[in-house]
């Protein structure tokens, strides 16, 4: 059976994981017998969730558990992907928040027989914002499409949004050469931090600025003619008296 990975699960094996290192195994233990055998006994899959939904539990030992998501054909697993691992109160409330499903297409997840040190083209240890950076195969047709005009995706948190756009600055750096390329977001520290997992990607362009839309917005500012205070108070007023008069506004 073909088991993938995905983010938490990957968190919790590293090594700053709050998991012992014993627990870590047993878990990734258990994950591999499944792998061999879906009906391994000693696993105790449980289901989670109603029967339209993908989670299920497997136990790794008295205390831990790990949460999967499952495919069925026929009735039998046939992709499987390790979600999350760990005490099995924490994860069969973590599984609740998720509402106890994870789209496999849309997760990010990665092959078991990926290595996580080639996450994100590093050739060093492999670390949680590494693996932010892999894009999974079917998300590559979003970074390398050509648009006439704007374009949105969208998506549940999770689902490699974030990663698409770094990539898909990547492409447009590339693409377009002699121009700038702005990636923007209402939050400074999350365009910060957005530029420091782009500068990690291989051969990231140097054409691409990362700002938020206030330093935008500031920066265009600085360009004009200082606003005429009088003339905007006048200007207030006038939508203040279309807009406001008579309503909830002005009470």
């Amino acid at each position: 059976m073909q088991v993938r990975i995905g983010k938490e699960y990957f968190r919790q094996s590293r090594p700053r994981s709050k998991l012992q290192r014993g627990e870590i195994q047993r878990c990734e233990a258990a994950v591999e017998r499944l792998r061999e055998n879906p009906e391994s006994p000693g696993l105790h899959l449980e289901r989670l969730g109603s029967a339209s939904k993908n989670h299920w539990s497997i136990r790794a030992s008295g205390e831990s558990r790990v949460i999967l998501a499952l495919e069925r054909v026929g009735g039998v697993p046939e992709v499987c992907a390790a979600l999350n691992m760990g005490h099995h109160d924490g994860m069969y409330a973590w599984s609740q928040r998720q509402g106890y499903h994870t789209n496999l297409d849309d997760a990010g997840l990665v092959s078991r027989e990926v290595d996580p040190r080639e996450i994100g083209g590093s050739s060093g240890p492999g670390d949680f914002e590494e693996w932010m950076l892999f894009l999974p195969p079917h998300q590559k047709k979003f970074v390398t499409r050509h648009h006439s005009g704007a374009a949105r995706i969208r998506g549940a948190a999770g689902t490699g949004k974030t990663v698409i756009a770094l990539h898909r600055a990547v492409e447009l750096g590339r693409r377009y050469e002699s121009h700038r390329v702005l990636v923007t977001t209402y939050s400074r520290s999350l365009c910060e931090h957005m530029k420091a997992l782009f500068r990690r990607l291989p051969n990231a362009p140097d054409n691409v600025d990362f700002l938020n839309i206030h330093r935008v917005a500031y920066r265009i500012l600085e360009k004009k003619p200082q606003l005429d205070s009088k003339r905007a108070d006048e200007a207030f007023d006038v939508a203040w008296a279309q807009v406001a008069s008579g309503s909830s506004i002005e009470r």
